[in-house]
């Protein structure tokens, strides 16, 4: 490791491996009992700055889901396209150089952007994590989930009926094919897609299975080889009038420049950092609801996190389609004219994050006293929590019983959502209250 700021957070970890033709980094924004997770991006123009930027939506993702980490993620950055064994010998190289900050466990690195479970396997053996194998494979699925949950919520918000709407997928990769398949199968009719080579249309619908066999084939460029649409720029796509459009590519797809050109009524990002700042508060100024991209895209770490406590598929996708969707509701109810569903997100988050550290960091003697007070003050969920907590940690549970902690867990800041929408007295858009 040739470098490292030792300041408490962020971290940053960088090193440069010119023999190998690569750079990396691992920016820790904050750790959470002594640990962070994120995943690992890796391009020719990942950039240090991105790294720090997606570290921080990590952060806030883990605390809006109220899952126990902090938020991280790494880069690498390539100067050619490596042959198989090239990028082995990468990742190999990544996971000693960074020996220190991932075997100790405080950056645990999962699958991202030019990244898949071999690799992230591939790191971690070489950083000396014993038995290490990767929990990445159906990341890509699960952050589908939630980005087709926030369309469906945006859409009944809106008035549009999903079956027969109208779909353009920005980014058809791990989660931008998955969701155009999930929209498909409640009834949307996806007419666009685009990749890093372009994009193709077609006002019919677009043949998936058709798309996801030229993708096999031909990589990026399968949206140059679907014959029966008409071909486009990125740009171009993201001008469509179509009723939905999922960002989960590039990040900055909507910024400034384009988001005048954006037509779309339920606008949901599959992607981090997909809608910069200036574009997201013009989006808002014309009436659409924008779920940040740390809500909109957390299935991931929600889906492998209850995955990786024994839950079956199918309860996590019963948790993801009500539990989750119910906390949109949420979110929405609690937006007002004043204040938007970025910010209500962001408080809760932040006050999650309190939370979760005041339960799991080390507490002074004299401090000891105000837990008796607080259990004693305690609602019947909050301690229910608790105790589902102690016993998860102590013995392997039933999955019924493991579903039910981690609905507690996920529920435990229910009381702020309730508040928040309760306080809402002075909405700009009309919708029925969650109960």
């Amino acid at each position: 490791m040739s470098d490292q700021t030792t300041t408490d957070f962020p971290r940053i970890y960088r090193t440069v491996q010119p023999e190998l033709g690569y750079e990396g980094f691992i920016v820790v924004d904050s750790a959470l009992n002594g640990r962070a997770a994120g995943g690992i991006r890796m391009s020719p123009h990942v950039a240090q700055d991105e790294v720090a930027a997606l570290a921080r939506v990590m952060t806030l993702k883990f605390g809006f889901a109220n899952l126990y980490y902090g938020g991280a993620k790494a880069g690498i950055r390539l100067t050619a396209t490596p042959t198989p064994a090239q990028r082995r010998a990468v990742m190999q190289s990544f996971g000693r150089e960074f020996r220190e900050v991932i075997g100790s466990g405080l950056y645990r690195p999962g699958e991202d952007i030019g990244t898949d479970p071999g690799d992230v396997g591939c790191v971690m053996e070489s950083a000396g994590c014993r038995g290490a194998k990767s929990d990445g494979a159906g990341s890509g699925r699960y952050t589908a989930m939630t980005a087709v949950a926030a369309v469906e919520v945006l859409c009944r918000e809106v008035g549009i009926a999903l079956r027969g709407a109208t779909v353009a997928v920005e980014g058809f990769g791990k989660v931008g094919a998955e969701a155009a398949r999930q929209l498909a199968r409640l009834g949307a009719r996806p007419v666009a897609v685009s990749t890093l080579e372009g994009a193709v249309f077609r006002p019919r619908g677009l043949d998936l299975e058709r798309l996801r066999d030229l993708k096999d084939r031909h990589g990026d460029a399968c949206v140059l080889h679907y014959r029966d649409g008409e071909p486009m720029s990125i740009e171009q796509m993201l001008g469509l009038d179509v009723d939905v459009l999922v960002l989960a590519g590039k990040p900055h797809a909507v910024r400034g420049d384009n988001v005048d050109h954006v037509r779309a009524a339920v606008i949901v990002p599959g992607g981090n950092l997909s809608i910069t700042g200036e574009a997201e508060e013009a989006l808002i100024r014309r009436g659409r609801i924008i779920f940040p991209d740390f809500v909109a895209n957390c299935g991931g770490v929600l889906g492998l996190t209850w995955h990786g406590m024994g839950l079956s598929d199918e309860r996590i996708v019963r948790l993801v389609t009500t539990d989750f969707a119910r906390k949109l509701e949420y979110l929405v109810a609690a937006s007002t004219r004043t204040r938007s569903v970025r910010e209500v997100a962001e408080t809760i988050a932040a006050r999650n994050i309190l939370r979760m550290r005041g339960e799991v960091d080390p507490r002074p003697a004299r401090a000891r006293g105000r837990w008796a007070e607080r259990w004693r003050r305690a609602s019947p969920h909050w301690i229910a929590t608790q105790l589902f907590r102690i016993f998860a940690t102590k013995r392997r549970l039933m999955p019924s019983t493991m579903a039910a902690y981690a609905k507690a867990v996920f529920w435990a800041d229910r009381p702020v959502y309730r508040h928040m929408a309760y306080d809402s007295s002075s909405r700009s858009r009309p919708s029925a209250r969650p109960s």
